[in-house]
């Protein structure tokens, strides 16, 4: 009975709230990207909007103590009856906002209600936010549209990863450090036009207790990629072993750790990493039917991908965290030894372990099109 006498509230609250928000389109702004820099000890607050029903994008730009009241101001000061920052999808912090702690910002989309956990997150390198923005928006395109491409791209290079602002907090609270999508100014190629502007990701920022610690770039940010589990695809040029290059695409890449536990401390850490390919080009006719061609490959794909982890795992010991989530998974698969250890003072324990890097790699799609180049077989079953 008591389910029955619900659905009637259901609905007719349903329809309430739908006639109380009911609004037209045009008294929106819908935000999709929201920037915020530091301006002579202001926070200046710059939101991307969507098209118009001309097909206009527009740039709205307002400053406060915080980014709660710049929003205010913001809204304050526009010509459309509301802002709704519900859409965001993007959340650009400049370099020198960034140099201060940038929870203060992370817990605006935390605490409120009007974005959400899932915006993605990014540090603007060497430039603002603002710049940022304007550079990479046109009339007729948004700012967004470059960074929902980005996203992809650097996730079908390995370049980076994309962070939202909800893993990003949870990264600082349990770790104490977070290795965020960086953004930097660049040209845009495909306008002849001199001195066009638009974005793109050089590797990844480093955050440290809230604030930005340095950049991270070419083969370490890969390796930190690869290490992180985040590593969707890649085309890696290898040595063939016949005096030329061959193309391996990475399918899949999968890291795990390996503690070694003496006297009541972690004496090591085994890094172990899986790496899964196919063969995408080759400059000289291999025969992909011989184990020892294949097995050749294999060591180089293998090799090439560990020169990038080694390069992010020094780095790490450099920077002394834990870039790499080591202490979440030990945590995992070894709580009682891990909290006993290490929990107190980490990542102090990783940075004194020994660490030792094992990759190894296997060619599983090579599209079997049965032939063999170097088979003798070959022109008979032409």
């Amino acid at each position: 009975m008591p389910f029955l006498l619900l659905l009637p509230l259901l609905s007719g609250c349903s329809k309430n709230l739908v006639l109380v928000n009911a609004g037209e389109i045009e008294d929106f702004e819908i935000v999709q990207t929201v920037g915020v820099d530091l301006v002579d000890g202001e926070l200046l607050l710059t939101a991307a909007v969507g098209a118009d029903s001309e097909g206009k994008v527009g740039v709205l730009v307002s400053s406060g103590q915080t980014v709660r009241r710049a929003m205010q101001s913001m809204q304050d000061r526009s010509e459309k009856k509301y802002i709704f920052f519900g859409e965001t999808q993007s959340f650009l912090i400049g370099e020198e906002a960034a140099s201060r702690d940038i929870s203060v910002y992370l817990e605006t989309v935390e605490r409120g209600i009007d974005m959400r956990l899932d915006t993605k997150v990014y540090i603007v390198r060497g430039s603002t936010a603002a710049e940022a923005i304007t550079a990479a928006s046109t009339q007729e395109r948004s700012v967004n549209e470059r960074l929902r491409a980005i996203e992809e791209d650097v996730h079908l290079s390995s370049e980076c990863f994309v962070t939202s602002v909800g893993q990003a907090a949870e990264s600082l609270a349990e770790d104490g450090c977070a290795i965020l999508a960086a953004l930097e100014l660049a040209e845009r190629e495909e306008v002849l036009e001199e001195g066009a502007m638009t974005v793109q990701v050089p590797g990844y920022a480093l955050i440290r207790k809230g604030v930005l610690r340095g950049f991270v770039t070419g083969d370490e940010a890969r390796g930190l990629t690869l290490l992180n589990n985040e590593a969707r695809m890649d085309i890696v040029e290898v040595p063939d072993g016949a005096g030329g290059l061959a193309s391996v695409e990475l399918t899949g890449a999968d890291c795990r750790f390996e503690p070694v536990f003496e006297d009541g401390r972690l004496t090591r850490l085994r890094v172990l990493a899986e790496l899964r390919g196919n063969v995408a080009g080759m400059e000289h006719a291999l025969d992909l039917y011989d184990p020892a061609v294949t097995a050749e490959l294999e060591r180089s794909f293998a090799s090439v991908e560990a020169a990038r982890m080694e390069a992010a795992l020094a780095r790490m010991c450099a920077e002394g965290q834990d870039l790499i989530g080591a202490g979440r998974a030990l945590e995992r698969a070894h709580p009682i030894l891990f909290r006993r250890c290490c929990a107190a003072d980490w990542p102090a324990p990783l940075m004194e372990a020994e660490l030792s890097l094992e990759v190894t790699a296997c060619l599983e799609r090579t599209y079997d099109l049965g032939i063999s180049p170097a088979s003798e077989e070959t022109e008979e079953r032409k």
